[in-house]
């Protein structure tokens, strides 16, 4: 493995003393794939191509040409990344829509340069208006309201010019565990206190709650809305108080540590009772990401519960498109809160259950559809099935339990409690009729459809049965539903403090004809313009790539393949990350895009450790095989989700606001703790930034770049660079993993916005591990090749960028000889 390293680390030493370049071109060959065995019409498409430094600098020098008929399609093209410190684009966004039958291929290209301009416009473009309290958008197809204030879904849809599809919808959470709002500071606060968390006594009442400090040495007054003044207690570390009714408590740890709080500061929270409810959301912020002609994306984020300090908080992105009833809804469930600490200063946030976990046993958004006329359903279970369909007299349900795989009750047994796919109740999924089946199978595409005798409104959930536990139902009172956390399943849902989940919905509204079916297929594999193996490899946006090559190096690429199941003639079929995942049930709402580490105990989880999600996008751009696409999509997701801690609340940057989770600790079963180790947050282990970041560069995905800068703020806390000048030294130890990782973070963050102060940052780490090649006369030096080839690959990447360098070049190649130091002590070796 060491020597594979020294060769790809000489590699890009090649690459970056020898000069090399290449010869601008004009325009890109595209390929549009069609893979799941559904006909598109009028589909949307977004992605992202990548293009080689100093080829263009302006979105306005951009034009999509289709090769059967050589004329232009109408699209939208917006700059998603940039070669900073060259303002050239990186990766460009394509929005446009195309037709394309079932298992079919069709040529694009994409021209871009002097002279270029793209000129066909959509017959029907969004139109966005803005209103006091709404925003009303126009798609030509369908006019969308969209409330500022309340996340209601929208306040109404109307398709076909007069026929009204849907009126205001709600989100609904229920069965609410015994548990404690966030506490939010008063803006007029002059103190530091900060109330990481409070719990609910067994007799709490659902009612809000404040604390006043009565003088500077930490004192406060507890008063409840309900019940009054209850108690007064001591603000800081070590200070624990249980309010006299007993229905409020907050624990020795529930400040933060060297705080101090000032006379007059307040803080407000509510508690909710075991077996409560939310019904209620409040939008906070609501912005555009993006306005053009094509396609609009808007964003709104918002609290679940308070309207200042909610038990959850949630941010929903809408996408709509020009001349189409679709709305691709990316709604995100979060628990941004903080959680205790230990005496030693590590964080208890592993466990399911610790501090701040907020249980629930559904969450649902619903939306009432009304049409004129007798109105009929139509369901479909899986991909292949004919859809069912019928008189709506009675509820519709598609409900998936479980994995539907040959191991889908692997964690059934209670020892396997909390982890969240272990209260699985049968195989599959079902589609129910009021009380009776109707359709039993084992991965549903999930798509529910109700339509009358004008219009049609359906809903879909891309990787509906992968993400079980789901549910899509449709009440005869007109009412579609879509339970991302249904309560048909046995067990309750857990999200930690810190933790996410994100579903992408695909709403329709048409007064045209039936498409469901197809969209369920379809939505779970959007189309992709696919430029080839060399045009990645040319534009190095991933770094130095080499092209798929059996005939140079057979045994590496028939290895490389046979990880997703694909055989060359001749190689031997054995276990694939598909089977080893099937094998070990990583399939459900959170262990879903993770792998198992099967050479230890199995059950636990790899985290995506060593920028894996990043790993496998790089082997699809290189091979072209979608197996590898399809793992790095719900990869790079699972990572921005899951294993990245979300706590924005701390008052200033922490260690712990965007810390990455390591793999399991070794022979971790991550049972009781899944997706999440004892340890705390190190630079070490501190990867995902890449992944992330590609995905948002790839597919467009606003909630992956959020963990990106996510991740790499949390590389910006002292105790992860320290804000110091590093001392001058005679002599400095080489660089390895934890100041790669350091340095990889904060590369992400300056590619994808250009912004100085990562850019510092990332010079304060090339001189932290200055390594000029000198060893101490009275040390020996210890060299870890392979955790220092870490360092050299991160090293190279910065020299990408700023080649004049001195200190990174004289660095970068002090580190590669000592590599092949390593490798041949004597020098002797060719």
């Amino acid at each position: 493995m060491d020597s594979t390293m020294i060769t790809c680390a000489l590699f890009i030493a090649g690459l970056l003393f020898t000069g090399a370049s290449f010869t601008q071109a004009d325009q890109v060959p595209l390929t549009l794939r069609e893979t799941a065995g559904a006909a598109r019409r009028q589909e949307p498409v977004t992605c992202g191509i990548p293009l080689p430094r100093g080829a263009v600098t302006d979105a306005g020098q951009f034009r999509l040409i289709r090769e059967s008929d050589g004329k232009e399609v109408p699209a939208q093209f917006r700059i998603a990344g940039q070669w900073w410190p060259d303002p050239s684009v990186r990766w460009v966004w394509v929005d446009f829509q195309a037709d394309l039958p079932a298992k079919a291929s069709a040529g694009y290209r994409l021209e871009y340069g002097p002279g270029i301009k793209a000129e066909a416009l959509p017959e029907q473009p969004v139109a966005v208006t803005e209103q006091e309290a709404r925003w009303v958008v126009d798609t030509g197809a369908a006019r969308f309201t969209v409330s500022k204030t309340r996340f209601d879904l929208f306040e109404s849809v109307e398709i076909g010019g007069d026929i009204q599809a849907a009126r205001r919808g709600k989100i609904h959470i229920e069965g609410i565990g015994r548990s404690a709002t966030r506490a939010a500071p008063d803006p007029a606060n002059r103190g530091s206190a900060h109330l990481i968390y409070a719990e609910a006594g067994e007799n709490a009442l659902a009612e809000e709650w404040t604390l006043t400090f009565t003088d500077d040495a930490g004192r406060f007054e507890a008063i409840g809305s309900k019940t009054g003044t209850d108690g007064s207690g001591i603000g800081r570390w070590g200070a624990a108080f249980r309010s006299k009714s007993g229905r409020l408590i907050l624990n020795d740890d529930a400040w933060l540590v060297d705080r101090q709080p000032r006379q007059g500061d307040r803080f407000t929270f509510a508690t909710v009772p075991e077996g409560g409810e939310i019904a209620e959301g409040f939008v906070t912020e609501s912005r555009w990401l993006e306005r053009g002609s094509m396609k609009c994306v808007l964003e709104q984020k918002g609290s679940l519960g308070l309207e200042r300090a909610g038990l959850l908080e949630f941010t929903a992105r809408y996408a709509f498109y020009a001349g189409s009833g679709q709305v691709h809804l990316s709604f995100t469930l979060e628990n941004n809160d903080h959680s205790g600490r230990t005496e030693t200063g590590n964080v208890r946030n592993a466990d399911i259950g610790t501090p701040n976990t907020v249980f629930f046993e559904e969450m649902a958004l619903s939306l009432p559809v009304a049409f004129a006329g007798p109105v009929r359903y139509r369901a479909l279970g899986e991909a292949d099935t004919r859809p069912l369909t019928g008189s709506l007299e009675k509820e519709i349900t598609i409900y998936q339990d479980s994995s539907g795989t040959e191991k889908w009750n692997r964690y059934m047994d209670a020892q396997f409690h909390p982890r969240p796919n272990s209260y699985v109740s049968f195989r599959g999924y079902r589609i129910t009729r009021g009380q009776d089946t109707l359709e039993e199978g084992r991965q549903a595409a999930g798509w529910l459809e109700i339509a009358g005798a004008q219009g049609r409104a359906g809903m879909t959930l891309r990787d509906f049965g992968p993400n079980f536990p789901k549910a899509l139902n449709a009440a005869p009172s007109g009412d579609l539903t879509v339970a991302l956390f249904p309560g048909q399943y046995a067990g309750p849902f857990a999200l930690r403090p810190g933790e996410h989940k994100t579903h992408d919905l695909l709403l329709d509204f048409s007064a045209g004809q039936e498409t469901g079916p197809a969209l369920a297929r379809s939505f779970s594999a959007p189309l992709l313009l696919e430029p080839a193996p060399e045009w990645w490899a040319k534009t190095e946006v991933l770094g130095p790539l080499h092209p798929y090559d059996p005939e140079r190096y057979p045994a590496y690429e028939a290895r490389n393949l046979s990880a997703i199941g694909v055989y060359p003639p001749g190689a031997e079929p054995g276990p694939s990350l598909f089977s080893r995942i099937e094998e070990f049930d990583f399939y459900g709402w959170m262990d879903y895009g993770d792998v198992p580490i099967d050479f230890e105990s199995g059950t636990g989880q790899w985290n995506l450790k060593y920028d894996f999600d990043f790993g496998m996008l790089k082997q699809y751009a290189r091979t072209g095989q979608r197996g590898w696409l399809n793992l790095f999509r719900a990869a790079a997701r699972h990572m921005g989700d899951i294993d990245v801690f979300h706590a924005p609340h701390y008052p200033e940057p922490h260690f712990l606001k965007g810390g990455v989770y390591a793999h399991s600790l070794h022979d971790e079963p991550g049972h009781r703790n899944p997706n999440r180790n004892y340890n705390h947050f190190t630079r070490d282990l501190a990867f995902g930034a890449r992944g992330t970041a590609a995905l948002y560069y790839l597919a467009g995905d606003w909630k992956a770049r959020e963990a990106c800068l996510a991740i790499a703020e949390n590389a910006m806390a002292p105790y992860m660079s320290p804000q110091s000048e590093p001392e001058d030294s005679d002599y400095y130890p080489p660089g390895s993993r934890s100041t790669a990782n350091t340095l990889n973070r904060l590369l992400e963050a300056y590619q994808l916005t250009g912004e100085d102060r990562y850019l510092q940052r990332i010079r304060w780490c090339v001189k932290e591990s200055a390594f000029d090649g000198r060893i101490p006369p009275d040390s020996p030096l210890r060299v870890d090749v392979w955790s220092m080839t870490f360092h050299a690959l991160a090293l190279a990447r910065y020299l990408e960028l700023f080649p004049d360098d001195a200190l990174a070049r004289k660095t970068f190649l002090a580190h590669a000889d000592l590599m092949v130091k390593s490798a041949d002590p004597t020098g002797q070796k060719g």
